[in-house]
């Protein structure tokens, strides 16, 4: 109880809180975080995504759910290295490239590792549950084809080839990217090719 509580006194007394504030507002010199949380400010503000996992974690600090805590510690750490790396807030896009690159890299953990070792299979499992949580929902295949005939207008193409892919990618990509699975959007965008 004791290293929890001093946990939860260093993690709001000791690291700046970062809000991101409409551009047209200034933030005021000290936001109460009581006030924030209960919503009296939330319409007008809104939380950062190091913000959010922050108070997650501390959720699950609370709840003494050490299996959640440490996936969401592991999480703010890396959106916290973005961050410094970058010299900049993190953004909602970075944030969210960061949640899906953890996944990816559980999801090849997973795909390695024997049949025999339920432990590691359990607690990838268990990990890509709770970042999923967090991760920005992913297109359909009918939303992607949707983009990719959107994109093929622009570029006056109406029966793509395997010549004009490298010119399609090339738009499309920007328009799908943190937000579909590149290899589904490789699958639909080959369906639709001559």
């Amino acid at each position: 109880q004791a290293i929890n509580q001093s946990l939860f006194i260093r993690l709001f007394a000791s690291e700046r809180r970062q809000t991101t504030f409409m551009a047209d507002e200034k933030p005021p010199a000290r936001i109460s975080h009581r006030r924030f949380a209960t919503g009296s400010l939330r319409k007008r503000y809104k939380m950062s995504k190091i913000d959010e996992i922050r108070g997650e974690m501390v959720k699950a600090m609370k709840a003494k759910d050490k299996a959640r805590k440490d996936v969401l510690s592991l999480l703010l750490a890396e959106l916290k290295n973005v961050e410094i790396n970058n010299r900049t807030p993190l953004t909602d896009e970075e944030g969210n490239q960061v949640i899906l690159k953890q996944i990816k890299q559980l999801k090849e953990t997973l795909s390695l590792t024997p049949a025999d070792r339920q432990d590691i299979i359990d607690e990838c499992n268990f990990s890509i549950s709770v970042l999923e949580e967090y991760a920005p929902k992913m297109m359909d295949e009918s939303e992607i084809k949707a983009v990719i005939e959107e994109t093929l207008k622009e570029l006056s193409i109406e029966t793509p080839t395997a010549q004009d892919k490298g010119k399609i990618m090339k738009v499309l990509m920007p328009k799908v990217k943190g937000k579909a699975d590149g290899k589904l959007v490789n699958q639909v965008l080959g369906s639709m090719m001559a």
